[in-house]
């Protein structure tokens, strides 16, 4: 999907708009990229270490009909839904329940004895933080933000 590859030539980007096309393509494209993302924000990410895709549309539609189906009672080949709740929907199909982010919060993975399991504890702890203002842990992407991580956590504070 072109979309997704961040693939898209001005013409395929001046679709998306019923009314007449913005004239800022730059604008255009990004008001498009703002939609798919659900409003969230770009994150600087290096592009060599993104993970190949967990799933594809095309490949796993059928899979994603029935998931649907099954888990929330929707039929996507009737139903209207707007990109951003069947995104929401769909995250809930793959990823851990609320609940399961909120036990991964609150655990303290030092009280874990097996070093596997305590391991995992906390890359789920660390994958879920959130900050003291409730928003989402930024992951370093640089590497001054990794070293200023590695040093708070050798000073304890992270």
């Amino acid at each position: 999907m072109k979309l997704m590859s961040g693939q898209l030539t001005s013409s395929d980007v001046l679709n998306w708009f019923e009314d007449a096309p913005p004239s800022d393509y730059s604008a255009a494209q990004e008001a498009v990229f703002r939609f798919y993302r659900c409003g969230a924000e770009t994150q600087n990410v290096n592009k060599d270490s993104i993970p190949p895709p967990a799933y594809a549309f095309g490949v796993d539609a059928a899979v994603i009909i029935s998931a649907f189906q099954k888990e929330y009672g929707i039929d996507l080949t009737t139903a209207r839904l707007h990109w951003w709740r069947f995104s929401a929907l769909l995250e809930g199909l793959i990823s851990c329940s609320f609940s399961e982010r909120v036990s991964y919060r609150q655990c303290d993975p030092s009280e874990i004895k097996a070093k596997d399991m305590r391991n995992r504890y906390a890359k789920l702890k660390r994958r879920f933080a959130l900050e003291a203002d409730g928003t989402r842990r930024k992951e370093p992407t640089t590497l001054e933000e990794y070293n200023e991580l590695l040093a708070l956590k050798a000073r304890g504070k992270a």
